[in-house]
């Protein structure tokens, strides 16, 4: 199988377009947290009343990408809509483009959380968020 290993450069070009990608639009992106099965593409649908919560991004939502990292600024607390686990998330553009999906869990997935267990009304908070372009892969 091949082998591919990015150079720093490269791996913050790649997150930086990630960046560039989520501040399209007036409006800041959003990450929506989701119960229920992930989608195999972004081009599906979420299933009905899947929907938890939704965050607002900072706009900018990051600064320039550091060896592919991107560290993103603030993001707004916002109230569950719903009581049920939390399995996956959608970040979107400001413009509504969806831009990638990731697993929630409370370790060892994209999203890592306290608690995935939302409750209508309760509050939805990230203290920080990442995203990074790993440096190898297969």
């Amino acid at each position: 199988m091949p082998r591919v290993t990015l150079s720093d450069e490269a791996r913050s070009a790649m997150a930086d377009a990630i960046r560039i990608l989520i501040d399209a639009g007036s409006e800041p992106g959003t990450i929506s947290f989701y119960g229920g099965s992930q989608p195999k593409t972004k081009y599906e649908e979420p299933e009905p009343r899947a929907l938890l919560a939704m965050l607002h991004l900072s706009k900018p939502c990051a600064g320039p990408a550091i060896k592919g990292e991107l560290i993103f600024g603030p993001i707004e607390e916002a109230s569950a809509i719903a009581t049920e686990k939390a399995t996956w998330a959608r970040i979107m553009s400001g413009d509504g483009t969806v831009i990638y999906d990731v697993d929630v869990g409370t370790h060892g997935a994209s999203i890592n959380m306290s608690s995935v267990d939302f409750e209508k009304g309760g509050p939805v908070k990230l203290m920080a968020f990442n995203f990074t372009i790993p440096a190898r892969g297969e």
